[in-house]
């Protein structure tokens, strides 16, 4: 290598570092003939005797009037679940998606986070929906005895959502912090800390490399799933804010 090449090269990693690196993304496009299907696998949740399918679209995929039997509303089994393994504990994944008719005026599509599984169903997990008066953090666990899912209200962003838009949802998560990150396109952001902890969190959930999404309470699509290695989204912020002008 001759002297201008190498600095040409010290000049560029000095600029790399001093910018810092972009994190590595993989892009999940749900168009038809777009994605790997085997790659993502149906999940039942309890009291379903079978997965409840996203249907294709020709650019996305998601629930539609025929996806939920007449009964599944009321009996809580309304779900339609797709996962996939990211391949990493720290990381962080964006959904866009919309939302459509809802069997109580809109639905509510949403995700799921470090989901636990049993023969292909779900037996624990933090779900997280959208629906245009908040968004919505749960504790999703399986009761054995009423053959369903057990909710646990976790918190909820008050904001409205418009549901006739198309929205990015993000959620960063981390099982060295033990923590989890939401966010839907520019909303405050939602942080839980020392999840699975003994006495600093009532949440007994574990984070893995899994993640999904979840059509729920109706019809809506899902266009694209970001997966990040390296999460975006703060856990805290120690930066002092930047002064902004007041509008003369």
């Amino acid at each position: 290598m001759n002297t201008a090449a190498g600095l040409s090269l010290c000049i560029l990693c000095a600029a790399l570092v001093a910018r810092g690196a972009e994190p590595e993304v993989r892009v999940i496009n749900f168009a038809d003939g777009k994605w790997d299907k085997a790659a993502w696998t149906p999940l039942r949740t309890q009291g379903q005797d079978e997965p409840r399918a996203l249907a294709q679209n020709a650019d996305s995929i998601g629930t539609t009037e025929a996806t939920f039997r007449k009964d599944d509303y009321s009996k809580e089994r309304d779900n339609a679940i797709l996962i996939t393994d990211t391949g990493t504990v720290e990381g962080q994944i964006e959904v866009t998606f919309t939302m459509g008719i809802g069997f109580n005026k809109t639905s509510s599509p949403g995700i799921v986070i470090s989901p636990v599984v049993a023969d292909g169903v779900l037996e624990k997990g933090i779900s997280v929906f959208v629906a245009p008066y908040a968004v919505v953090a749960w504790l999703q666990e399986a009761d054995h005895e009423k053959n369903r899912m057990r909710p646990t209200h976790m918190a909820q962003i008050s904001r409205w959502t418009d549901p006739e838009a198309r929205h990015v949802l993000r959620c960063r998560y981390s099982a060295k912090q033990k923590a989890v990150a939401i966010q839907v396109d520019d909303s405050d952001i939602l942080v839980f800390r020392f999840l699975g902890h003994k006495t600093l969190s009532r949440f007994a959930a574990d984070i893995n490399s899994t993640i999904g999404v979840w059509g729920c309470h109706g019809t809506c699509a899902f266009y694209e799933v970001k997966i990040l290695k390296e999460g975006t989204l703060p856990f805290e912020v120690r930066a002092k804010p930047e002064k902004q002008e007041k509008a003369k």
